[in-house]
């Protein structure tokens, strides 16, 4: 393979794990670290669905645009959207409840 075929991985599972258990744990996502199976794109779309499921303190509900970013979240998801923009929308919603709580570091 040359360097012009190989994928590029906008969003490495590593990383975006690495942001999600850190920041989102520490901004209220309560969620395990776990394994994911598959490809990259199979493992960005499982820890994804994670993050939709997963039980929040305090409720998105308590903001709107954490309400707005979980929703676009969840509405990828169900529309079966490419990793790449779950990806963007997961990065888009912890932020936003990271922001809105002012905390990141796992408690």
């Amino acid at each position: 393979m040359t360097k012009y075929s190989q994928a590029v991985l906008m969003h490495p599972i590593d990383e975006l794990k690495s942001f999600v258990y850190g920041r989102g744990r520490g901004a209220g996502i309560k969620i395990t670290p776990r394994h994911y199976d598959g490809d990259n794109d199979e493992q960005v779309l499982s820890l994804a669905r994670d993050v939709a499921t997963a039980e929040k303190h305090p409720p998105d509900d308590e903001e709107i645009t954490m309400s707005q970013h979980g929703a676009a979240l969840s509405e990828l998801l169900e529309s079966h959207a490419d990793a790449e923009a779950v990806a963007d929308a997961l990065i888009r919603y912890t932020q936003s409840r990271v922001g809105w709580t002012g905390r990141g570091a796992v408690e």
